[in-house]
């Protein structure tokens, strides 16, 4: 699978990642671990479905925090957006469960909102490319 990302996620992981004393500093680390050896079938079979539209299922996933010692059930949570038909993962956002920026859940009108700009991100080239081998490391066209 290659993984891309919308701009949503991009600001969010910026967000959590800016101050080491937040916590958070292991969360690109702890995501690129958490995907480093599934295969694409792997990551479109995992739970917790939000929405399925033919070729395109949008994820929640529970990622542990190993900066905080936490396990997933109160680390971080990763919205993907997986498309069949290009075999791609695109991370639409990521938040923690505890902490300074700690947020229960999403609302559904943050996930359709997500969503849409994935769409249009696909349609008009604009996802950004990662290395999943290289901490998130985005790759340059």
């Amino acid at each position: 699978a290659s993984f891309r990302s919308i701009s949503t996620f991009r600001s969010s992981l910026e967000k959590i990642c800016r101050k080491e004393r937040d916590g958070y500093s292991s969360c690109k680390e702890d995501i690129c671990k958490l995907f480093k050896d599934l295969s694409f079938d792997d990551i479109w079979e995992m739970n917790f479905r939000i929405r399925d539209l033919d070729n395109i299922r949008v994820i929640k996933i529970r990622v542990q925090n190993s900066t905080q010692n936490l396990s997933s059930a109160d680390g971080f949570r990763l919205i993907v957006c997986c498309n069949k038909k290009e075999e791609t993962v695109a991370f639409l956002n990521v938040y923690p469960k505890r902490g300074k920026f700690g947020q229960l859940d999403q609302s559904k009108e943050e996930f359709k909102r997500q969503l849409k700009t994935y769409l249009s991100a696909l349609q008009n080239k604009e996802l950004v490319e990662h290395d999943i081998n290289k901490g998130l490391e985005i790759i340059e066209k």
